[in-house]
């Protein structure tokens, strides 16, 4: 799922920061349910300097159900950081 592309997305700051800024269409299941997934990272913006590196950042895929007020279902995981 996300986490595995969020670590193939690449091992750096400008990779993992295109990764979580891509939009994701809704996904709709067969009862007609709409789904909008989100992914962020913290800290965002990731470190700019090289001296910070390597370094980890949290990525975080949050999915909610279109139009309902119960609270998105959010996973994390630790991404490992090279440069830049």
């Amino acid at each position: 799922g996300h986490m595995e592309q969020a670590r193939a997305a690449g091992d750096t700051c400008s990779a993992i920061t295109a990764y979580a800024g891509s939009t994701l269409p809704q996904v709709v299941d067969s009862r007609g349910v709409r789904y909008q997934t989100t992914r962020t990272i913290e800290p965002d913006p990731c470190p700019a300097t090289v001296a910070a590196y390597p370094t980890t950042i949290r990525v975080i895929v949050s999915v909610a159900v279109v139009g309902s007020p119960v609270s998105p279902v959010t996973a994390t995981s630790l991404i490992f950081l090279k440069a830049p």
